[in-house]
């Protein structure tokens, strides 16, 4: 990397880590409570800095700066994405709604096939128990 190379590069980095440390913040605080407790404005700046900082990732990307900061941007970006784009519900919550709600409705769907296979199967058995009695070797 030459002279140039690495003042571009301070540059890049110094008109961008303001918001790069704020994004990092509102990150951690998104994490930590969740984004339902979180104020109307700082999410707003959550999803803003997040497209800032992926603009950010693409052009020090093609302008090929150091590794670090790439590592830096593309870990900060990844964080964001999940707290932006992520579902926000816990555990408990996903394995309730399957029982309350995914799970009957894949039933109620898929009866006619359900019911074939325990005709299949009790057709099969009785199969078998004929069989075993029609010889008993």
């Amino acid at each position: 990397m030459d002279n140039q190379d690495l003042m571009r590069s301070a540059r890049f980095r110094k008109e961008r880590e303001a918001d790069w440390r704020r994004l990092e913040g509102l990150v951690l605080q998104a994490e930590g409570k969740g984004l339902q407790r979180m104020d109307f404005a700082d999410t707003r700046d959550l999803a803003s800095l997040y497209r800032q900082a992926t603009t950010s990732l693409a052009i020090a990307r093609e302008i090929s700066l150091d590794k670090a900061l790439l590592g830096y941007l593309e870990a900060l970006t990844a964080r964001a994405y999940l707290c932006v784009y992520a579902p926000q519900e816990r555990v408990g919550g996903l394995v309730e709604r399957f029982f309350a709600v995914s799970a009957p409705q894949a039933m109620r769907r898929s009866w006619p096939y359900i019911l074939l296979g325990f005709v299949c199967m009790a057709l099969g058995a009785l199969t078998g128990y004929l069989l075993y009695f029609e010889n008993n070797d």
